[in-house]
């Protein structure tokens, strides 16, 4: 800020007055924003056999599709998973299998 007056004289007697003031102004703004998003959609199954009390046979699969959003305000990221699980018991033996895909 300013102040002060400026003007033409005539053997020293002000002729004319001019206002020089000023003001400065200015503002400061500071921000992050960050924010994730995650969504998820699957299925689930479950099968089991049993003969006469005796567990004949279990299965068990699961799959889904899970996507992921980040951002931090400038520059977005984005994620995509599949997933599918698998697990099969008999008699005899137990397999157990799992796949999963990222995509970047």
């Amino acid at each position: 800020m300013a102040m002060g007056a400026s003007g033409g004289t005539f053997w020293y007697i002000p002729t004319s007055i001019k206002n020089i003031s000023t003001i400065d102004s200015w503002c400061e703004v500071g921000y992050n924003i960050t924010s994730e998003m995650k969504a998820f959609a699957g299925f689930q199954c479950t099968a089991n056999l049993k003969v006469k009390g005796y567990n004949a046979l279990d299965v068990y699969v699961n799959g889904g599709m899970e996507g992921t959003v980040a951002t931090d305000g400038m520059n977005p990221q984005c994620r995509c998973r599949t997933a599918a699980q698998g697990w099969w018991k008999d008699c005899f033996k137990e397999i157990y299998t799992a796949l999963t895909i990222t995509i970047l």
